[in-house]
């Protein structure tokens, strides 16, 4: 239900950005025919709706019966371990569902995410996310994150910073990059290893 909503509201209600997408895609794989281009901007919009419905219902999906764990032993050995965890992610589907799961094994997370600039939006992100986790794991990027993470960190064993790799900054897309140069200067992939080499 949630990907047709997607699909309709792509293709009536947000023509104007459906078109943007069409002309966006076509310079980044000139490759594909525009039947081609065409399914994937569908999918694309079939996927947000998808999300966008998963995302209210949150904390009834965090369930065994509606997730499903791989490599599960991986989380086991790092909860094992005497040292600070950080995770790094892309940044897809509805990544809080892993709130409530890596509580599970006892892990603390602290999870660095973008702030909505629109305040109605940010409520309604925020009382979703609250079925799965207070807002005390929550850390908004700005000018003190780096400081809370670094204390984060520090506190040790049990402690868990996840950390996205995708970045969109002055309405540019920095990550992925997209075959571009790797940008070194002050992105998440920077600090990440640095995070890294200190803890």
């Amino acid at each position: 239900m949630g990907a047709l909503f997607g699909e309709l509201a792509g293709k009536y209600y947000f023509a104007k950005e459906n078109d943007k997408i069409k002309q966006n895609l076509a310079i980044l794989r000139p490759d594909l025919t525009e039947a081609e281009q065409n399914a994937v901007v569908r999918q694309m919009w079939r996927h947000f709706g998808q999300n966008l419905t998963e995302f209210s219902l949150l904390d009834k999906l965090s369930n065994g019966r509606h997730t499903t764990v791989i490599n599960q032993h991986y989380v086991e050995q790092a909860a094992q371990s005497s040292q600070p965890i950080i995770l790094v992610s892309a940044h897809t589907g509805n990544w809080q569902l892993c709130a409530n799961y890596l509580a599970d094994f006892g892990l603390n997370p602290l999870f660095l995410a973008g702030r909505e600039s629109n305040r109605f939006v940010m409520r309604l992100v925020m009382k979703a996310r609250g079925g799965m986790f207070s807002e005390d794991h929550l850390l908004q990027t700005g000018v003190k994150a780096m400081s809370a993470m670094c204390e984060h960190l520090g506190k040790g064993q049990g402690h868990l910073l996840w950390i996205a790799i995708d970045e969109f900054k002055k309405g540019q897309l920095q990550a992925p990059r997209l075959k571009r140069p790797v940008n070194l200067q002050g992105s998440n992939i920077t600090y990440t290893v640095r995070l890294a080499q200190r803890y």
